[in-house]
Formats: structure tokens, C-alpha cells, sequence
């Protein structure tokens, strides 16, 4: 009797590992660099991200926040240009899933980001790192479209 309580829990182990096995994961996804030209430093300091209903015309507000001077990393990329990056984890892991509009009090400029489609890449075999990524969408009134997460081209650009 034991042996075959033993015999089932072996063929049952086997059989979880074999399902398992061959499956992928979904790599994790990634928001583009978002590209503020002519912005100071001061100018985007605070941000206020809103968050709309997909779709619905930015008449759904669902929440808003606030993305302070420690929330944000800047990076300079030429004379007249910041890559901003927010550590707001629902702007990031969420951008996908809605409508957006980042508000800059300091120099009254709004960004409207909608129509976001995201394209979902599962994890190689090889382990090597990847993204799952925006493949098109409507930032600042101009349409973007996008075939990699690699940073060099995966940036959004608006001017102030």
C-alpha cells in the first residue's frame, strides 16, 4: 500500500514538472522614456499624473497623484532636452491599461497620452533580459509607434 501511495506522488511530481516545463514567462512591462524638450528642471520638478478610463475621452477621471522631485529621475540628452523617468509604479506598469495626462504646474503644460496599445513578448529561452512594450500610441497629439523596449529609440518627445 505504500509503495503505491509512493508511486502516485512520484508519477503526480513528474507530471507538474513536465506541465511546467515549456511554459514561458511574460516579460514584464515597460513604459517608454518620456522626452521633455525645452523643459528646465524646475519646470517639471512636480507632475500631476491623471488617470482616465481608456477610451472614454478623458471625461472619466479615475484617480490622480502626484509625482514629486524624489519620485523623478532626469537625464540629459543634449542641450535643450530631459528623459524623464517617474518611480510612480502605476503610471509604469499600468500605462497600458489607460488614458493618461501629465499636468506640470510649473509651466502650465499638459500631455495627453491615449489610444496606448501594448504588445506582450514572452521570456526567451536563453533567460536573456526583455520587456513587454507599447506598441503605438497618442502622446502629446502625435501618434507613435514602436517595434522594440530598446532604449535607444523607445522614447516619446513633446515640447514645451
Amino acid at each position: 500500500m505504500r509503495s503505491i501511495g509512493a508511486l502516485l506522488i512520484l508519477i503526480t511530481a513528474a507530471l507538474l514538472i513536465q506541465s511546467c516545463k515549456g511554459k514561458k514567462k511574460e516579460c514584464a512591462f515597460l513604459a517608454p522614456k518620456l522626452v521633455l524638450i525645452h523643459f528646465s528642471e524646475a519646470e517639471s520638478d512636480t507632475i500631476i499624473i491623471r488617470k482616465y478610463a481608456q477610451g472614454s475621452g478623458f471625461s472619466q477621471l479615475l484617480d490622480t497623484t502626484f509625482a514629486y522631485k524624489a519620485d523623478l529621475t532626469y537625464t540629459t540628452l543634449g542641450k535643450d532636452s530631459l528623459a524623464l523617468n517617474t518611480h510612480n509604479k502605476t503610471f509604469n506598469e499600468q500605462f497600458y491599461l489607460y488614458d493618461w495626462k501629465l499636468v506640470f504646474p510649473g509651466s502650465t503644460r499638459v500631455i495627453a497620452i491615449s489610444d496606448v496599445k501594448a504588445t506582450f513578448v514572452e521570456q526567451a529561452e536563453d533567460g536573456s533580459e526583455c520587456h513587454s512594450y507599447v506598441s503605438s500610441m497618442i502622446y502629446d497629439g502625435q501618434q507613435f509607434k514602436y517595434t522594440t523596449w530598446f532604449p535607444e529609440s523607445y522614447k516619446a518627445y513633446s515640447e514645451r
